[in-house]
């Protein structure tokens, strides 16, 4: 969700992004998730503990300790609606409207760019990087998609695990059987959704290709890059999910405006590059 935010802040108010999506901004934002998740796993926790088998007559029979409920099981089936509220339906709508508000941004540029293709007013450089542009807008627009989709897929089981185990009061052998491959499946797939994300960004996005090639092959990145500069040609890459706007760039993002070696001169300006583009 947090990262949902950014990338909200990145495309729809760039000026903001400037001063918001920063590394020591990113720092506190990481921790305060951090802060934010303990605290959220303490009343879980508190409501388990170790119970040890007692048979009387017998005592207490050994290496029987179980971590169980140790608590009313209505304030663990309360707990369980309050959560499953707050870290799963909250967050999809928040993520599905911040990415619709993306998409329709993205679509407004669209179509200004349409507009001002009809009046003539950009070259054959310009009609190539727009068309670059729109290739990149569609990559962004199926990735935000498919975000939200691995979302509900990767976190719907567990919840649903959850909420049946605490509606459901009278079980089946049927029921638990049932129950049981819904708990397996439920455990692998919200692991599996911390590792969606980089699959999904490399799998449909060229840029974040490009940008995590960078980071892994961070040495020979640097050696190439510096011998295949020149000392009048400076591209600035900054690491962020914002595209800029400024002014005298026709409205167009700022990833638009390269350090145009081979274009109509005076267009020669440092590109703010998106790594999700």
């Amino acid at each position: 969700t947090a990262l949902s935010v950014e990338r909200y802040i990145a495309v729809v108010h760039p000026l903001k992004a400037k001063y918001v999506v920063t590394k020591n901004h990113a720092q506190k934002v990481i921790l305060m998730v951090w802060i934010f998740s303990v605290i959220c796993s303490i009343p879980n926790t508190s409501l388990h503990g170790i119970q040890t088998l007692y048979v009387p007559g017998w005592g207490v029979v050994p290496d029987s300790d179980t971590c169980t409920l140790v608590k009313s099981p209505l304030v663990y089936n309360l707990l369980i609606q309050v959560t499953t509220i707050i870290f799963f339906f909250i967050p999809m709508a928040v993520i599905s409207v911040l990415y619709l508000l993306i998409g329709l941004q993205l679509r407004k540029e669209k179509l200004l760019e349409a507009l001002e293709a009809k009046t003539g007013s950009r070259s054959d450089y310009h009609s190539v990087r727009l068309q670059q542009k729109k290739a990149r807008r569609r990559q962004v627009t199926n990735m935000l998609f498919m975000l939200v989709v691995v979302f509900g897929i990767c976190w719907a089981p567990f919840h649903t695990d959850r909420l049946v185990w605490s509606f459901v009061t009278h079980w089946t052998d049927q029921m638990q059987r049932m129950f049981q491959y819904v708990h397996i499946l439920s455990g692998v797939f919200f692991y599996l959704s911390s590792a969606a994300n980089p699959i999904l960004y490399n799998l449909m996005s060229s840029r974040f290709r490009e940008m995590f090639k960078d980071v892994m092959c961070h040495r020979r990145s640097q050696k190439w890059r510096s011998h295949k500069r020149s000392p009048s040609s400076l591209r600035t890459t900054v690491r962020s999910t914002v595209l800029e706007h400024v002014p005298g760039s026709h409205g167009l993002p700022l990833s638009d405006m390269e350090d145009n070696e081979g274009g109509p001169a005076g267009d020669n300006m440092a590109e703010r590059e998106d790594p999700y583009l």
